[in-house]
């Protein structure tokens, strides 16, 4: 009879120490973090980096490699859901090679001042989930401007010139987003540019310009 109330008693004790350890796996299971989905939105913020304007007729606007490492201009940009912003996009390469004349190139780059421009594009994570790869869908940059004649005649009108820059995307190049060092890497290229004197059409010889940017996600994201 002892024996018996020794196993009832040894028996009680294993269940409630079954419970106990029940208990206690629950409670650390809901202490597990919650971890979100890896989406494309990880590339939204903001960037700093540079761009390099490249001759789209060269090798190097294709593949990215130069025997010398050309000089970039520094640039920003903000990424959200489906566009890139820039509030001063460099124009310079533009200007000077529709435009000869260096004083008068500089005269046009401190009439036209801060140019924005967006580039809107669709996204998704690569197979490995450490990109996210991307397509832009770039539209016409266009610009304002008016340059004082040296000589004008009094009461007449400065007439503003008008410049299209048509931009497409560089196909056979990938767009991505690297999670781990936050690298941002694309490219877009100006293929064409008219210009108009208020409403006369003027002759503009442009070699088409490849614009590579590598940038990474600002320090403050």
């Amino acid at each position: 009879m002892k024996e018996l109330f020794v196993f009832k008693k040894l028996f009680v004790s294993a269940v409630i120490l079954g419970c106990s350890l029940g208990f206690a796996s629950c409670n650390d299971d809901d202490e597990i973090p919650f971890v979100p989905p890896i989406t494309p939105q990880v590339m939204y913020g903001g960037f700093d980096g540079t761009v390099i304007a490249i001759p789209a007729a060269s090798p190097e606007a294709e593949n990215g490699n130069q025997d010398e490492t050309p000089v970039g201009t520094e640039i920003s940009a903000k990424v959200n859901n489906d566009t890139v912003y820039f509030d001063k996009f460099p124009i310079k390469d533009i200007v000077f090679s529709i435009v000869e004349d260096e004083e008068k190139a500089n005269q046009i780059l401190e009439a036209i001042e801060d140019v924005k421009y967006k580039v809107g594009y669709k996204a998704q994570l690569n197979a490995a989930k450490d990109s996210v790869c991307f397509t832009l869908d770039p539209k016409s940059l266009n610009l304002e401007f008016a340059i004082p004649e040296s000589a004008p005649k009094e009461g007449e009108d400065v007439i503003p010139y008008k410049v299209e820059v048509k931009i497409s995307a560089v196909e056979e190049f990938v767009n991505s987003y690297e999670l781990s060092s936050t690298n941002l890497k694309f490219k877009f290229r100006a293929d064409e540019v008219t210009l108009a004197k208020g409403e006369e059409l003027m002759p503009v010889e442009f070699a088409p310009i490849v614009f590579d940017f590598d940038m990474k996600k600002a320090k403050s994201e």
